[in-house]
């Protein structure tokens, strides 16, 4: 496997057309079949299916997607760094959370870090919760803010916890619930259930709500933007985090009772013994984070 094969790859799985990818790259179609060929006889998993009229890329190659970006923007970092005219150095730090709602709320800290840092750049990635923890372990990543499991596997990493948050039910303001203020757990059971998935403590509901409602009426979310976009458009009603939860003008978020708050903080890789992390979670734990 080597740089040009993932080059490749990734214009392939952005065109999805062959010909396409081949001028962009300024190459042949020939060159870039081969290519496409011997890589996915290296991973031994298919990363198109290809007719005569379309491309399409496999769920193998959606799960590579992010592999493959990762791999080339290291790699073109490298590049850069050594490259550089004037040699200097350029330290990274690469933060990933599951919602954009998070790190929007970071940039007092990240400005914090700018200036102690001048040679600072961030990368901030949005990542499925699922992922956050494996690449984090890989190396991959820095830092996660990332909710505490409770019920899952522990990361092999150091976690400080930045707030404890409220589990709340986001509803539409012209649903029979909106002229409350909490609501109890057993008043959803007839509600159909939109979701941020995982549960922050890696159950698929609190307090086993979800156990009396079909599959019909359960939908889930890989992010909480989604959530509420749902809830709009009048699905259900929605239960996530209040830390995440949508601030729409349309919705009303109401405290779910007879829930503990969940833990919410920053995970750093537990051999990483760095200035600059412990530099970020100093100016992340000065944040002003929601209280329950």
């Amino acid at each position: 496997m080597n740089i040009d094969q993932l080059q490749f790859f990734l214009t392939v799985a952005d065109t999805l057309n062959f010909a396409r990818a081949a001028e962009q790259l300024h190459v042949t179609q020939p060159a870039v079949t081969q290519q496409i060929h011997a890589l996915e006889r290296e991973l031994g998993v298919p990363l198109f299916r290809r007719t005569t009229r379309t491309v399409r890329i496999t769920e193998e190659g959606l799960a590579f997607l992010d592999d493959a970006r990762e791999i080339v923007a290291r790699a073109e970092r490298a590049r850069l760094r050594f490259h550089s005219a004037d040699s200097e150095i350029i330290r990274t730090l690469s933060i990933a959370s599951q919602s954009a709602v998070v790190l929007g709320r970071i940039v007092p800290a990240l400005e914090a870090l700018a200036h102690r840092w001048p040679d600072l750049h961030p990368r901030l990635q949005i990542v499925p919760h699922q992922h956050i923890f494996s690449l984090l372990e890989e190396g991959h990543l820095d830092a996660a803010l990332a909710f505490r499991p409770e019920h899952l596997r522990k990361p092999r990493a150091v976690y400080r916890e930045l707030c404890r948050t409220r589990l709340v039910c986001a509803v539409r303001r012209d649903h029979p619930l909106a002229g409350q203020e909490c609501v109890a757990p057993a008043r959803l059971a007839g509600e159909k259930l939109v979701l941020f998935q995982p549960h922050p403590d890696g159950r698929p509901g609190p307090n086993g709500l979800l156990t009396a409602h079909p599959p019909k009426d359960l939908y889930f979310c890989e992010t909480p933007e989604a959530t509420g976009i749902l809830v709009q458009a009048g699905f259900g009603v929605a239960l996530l985090p209040e830390l995440l939860a949508p601030r729409l003008p349309d919705l009303k978020l109401l405290v779910l009772q007879q829930t503990e708050p969940v833990s919410f903080g920053v995970y750093c890789r537990a051999q990483q013994n760095d200035a600059l992390l412990k530099d970020l979670i100093r100016s992340l734990r000065q944040l002003d984070w929601p209280l329950p």
